[in-house]
């Protein structure tokens, strides 16, 4: 049977990580369930990117196997008239034989929105992280910088992650600053080859407390070295972040 790759986008607010969960919505259940209905039969989809809960996507492909009863067009409206609204499937096409999205990527970008001042916004509340502190950004910048390049991540993780592999390589951290009415927008963006669980999260954690003066720079060494993540800072809250790219 062909091979087909779609590119989708979700909100991640109701839902609870992209992969299956046991009666637990989540956006690759309710893919699967409308490709169900299409082709009466089970559909199983892969995804590229395990998404933590409430941490939402613009760009997570899946790959599945479906006889070719349906033009690439009429295959994704069909799709979208059946999954939620807070989902949506932007792209597909036919894939080669022996494509796997997961595993021939080359990397991942995602972002951090935090939202830095008195007021919360009312239109983008759901997918920030309102603080209300002074920042060191010269002292954040410096944690972006130190935190670049090939290590040891474990101390950057959640303690149910079960990755055996733990070296990650980032390639890039850059803090955007972005005035607005109600303050300012703190994006932080940041690229790999893949990443651990909660790993993005305990980065911005952490840089925001070093950034208020919660933590010692010097944390970041230690962490790496002891590879304890009781030296780090806090896990930043799912709701900011947002799987931005995925890169071949």
């Amino acid at each position: 049977m062909p091979l087909y790759s779609i590119w989708i986008e979700y909100d991640g607010s109701a839902y609870f990580g992209w992969q299956i969960q046991p009666n637990k919505p989540t956006p690759q259940q309710k893919i699967e369930q409308a490709l169900a209905i299409i082709y009466r039969q089970e559909v199983p989809i892969r995804g590229t990117s395990r998404t933590d809960a409430k941490v939402h996507a613009k760009y997570q492909i899946a790959t599945f196997s479906v006889p070719q009863k349906l033009t690439l067009e009429k295959l994704k409206r069909a799709l979208n008239s059946l999954i939620p609204p807070d989902i949506n499937i932007w792209r597909i096409k036919q894939c080669v034989d022996g494509f796997d999205a997961r595993s021939q990527n080359t990397g991942k970008l995602y972002s951090y929105s935090i939202a830095h001042g008195k007021s919360l916004p009312a239109f983008n509340r759901n997918y920030i992280w309102h603080l209300n502190t002074n920042f060191n950004f010269d002292l954040m910048q410096k944690v972006a910088d130190q935190l670049k390049g090939k290590h040891d991540f474990s101390a950057f993780r959640a303690t149910s992650c079960r990755s055996l592999y733990t070296t990650r390589t980032i390639y890039q951290i850059e803090l955007e600053f972005i005035e607005q009415r109600w303050g300012k927008l703190i994006k932080i963006n940041v690229s790999g080859d893949s990443f651990l669980k909660y790993m993005v999260r305990v980065i911005v954690g952490t840089m925001v407390d070093i950034g208020r003066g919660r933590l010692e720079i010097s944390c970041i060494d230690q962490a790496f070295k002891s590879k304890k993540r009781n030296l780090l800072g806090q896990t930043a809250p799912a709701r900011g972040l947002c799987l931005e790219e995925i890169y071949f």
